[in-house]
């Protein structure tokens, strides 16, 4: 027992203090506490810590060499996506698109050239119309009628590193004026949180994190409903924060790196400091059967998401590791071609 074991090597409180570390993915039937308790009998002071936290402090800061090949994952991600977009006029079936999406990632010069070993980094999310609305819709077994909006999220694994990247798309090359309004919505919380990055770099704060970043996703996401009127004016405050959690129930971002939900035994309190990456998918999701009742039914069924990578350069500020297109001038743009 750890008890016998501690009473063996150290029968008297000879060392003034002592960090116990555990692997917090083993199951143990000790609390920090009870350790804690148990150690302080041989040393004056004595904490518990999860060593997994610590390790992954470390590991959600990136080297140089890491944004490197995470880097070349987005590099192989964007050519997948570039392949799959410019081919998708309707209908088109769903598992056409994911056939597409696998192709332009083989077609990338570097894996053509055998320079680097590639797969999927995580089962690809290709969901049309209202099946966006699903966050882990899988199937991809239907069609995608012409002006129906897609939603992929995919990425590539290069060497260990994965990409995590997502895009919201019209089949046909043109978005709807609601399905425009909805997008460019989603499209500024993004924007909102990238200035508050580079704002807390700018000010010497550098206090950003997820969790901070979530807070201002929300509040910008519910600014921008109220004024499309997605949440009607007649809506209490309340009642608009209860409806835009509902319709944007995921976190802003997670860490990203050597997995593709890296670092999960780090707090989302964690500060964002250079080398940090981590994604920012802000997303809105309008299911057309539960949806709040607060929402017009001429904004059900849509399901949009805009995610891309981000690392925290030397100077605090954000640098984005994904380029696919994402402006509407730009999507429509290459659709057209």
């Amino acid at each position: 027992s750890l008890e016998a074991y501690l009473a063996r090597h150290f029968p008297e409180s000879a060392m003034s203090e002592c960090i116990l570390w555990r692997n917090g993915a083993i199951p143990s039937s000790y609390s920090d506490t009870t350790l804690t308790d148990l150690v302080s009998k041989h040393f004056s002071s004595a904490v518990c810590s999860n060593v997994l936290t610590h390790l992954h402090g470390q590991r959600a800061v990136k080297s140089p060499a890491e944004l490197a090949l995470m880097r070349r994952a987005a590099a192989i991600t964007h050519a997948g996506f570039m392949n799959m977009m410019r081919r998708s006029t309707g209908p088109v079936g769903e598992w056409e698109l994911n056939a597409q999406l696998t192709c332009g990632f083989m077609k990338n010069e570097t894996v053509a050239r055998g320079k680097h070993r590639v797969r999927l980094a995580f089962p690809s999310v290709i969901a049309g119309s209202s099946r966006a609305t699903v966050l882990h819709y899988l199937a991809k077994d239907m069609l995608v009628n012409q002006d129906e909006l897609v939603l992929v999220d995919a990425g590539a694994e290069v060497e260990g590193y994965v990409c995590d990247q997502s895009r919201t798309w019209p089949i046909g090359g043109h978005y709807s004026p609601v399905q425009r309004d909805l997008y460019e919505c989603v499209l500024d919380v993004q924007q909102h949180c990238i200035d508050e990055i580079n704002r807390s770099s700018s000010s010497g704060t550098h206090a950003c994190t997820i969790n901070f970043l979530h807070t201002a996703a929300l509040k910008r996401l519910e600014k921008n409903l109220c004024e499309l009127g997605v949440i009607p004016s007649c809506v209490s405050a309340g009642e608009a924060a209860q409806a835009t959690r509902q319709l944007f129930p995921h976190a802003i971002g997670h860490f990203v790196g050597g997995d593709v939900h890296d670092c999960r035994y780090l707090s989302q309190g964690f500060k964002l400091g250079p080398g940090a990456t981590f994604t920012l998918e802000p997303g809105l999701y309008i299911p057309p059967d539960t949806a709040p009742a607060c929402v017009p039914r001429r904004f059900h069924g849509v399901g949009i998401r805009i995610e891309d990578i981000v690392a925290i350069d030397e100077h605090g500020r954000a640098e984005l590791i994904t380029h696919t297109p994402k402006t509407v001038s730009q999507v429509e743009e290459l659709l057209r071609i």
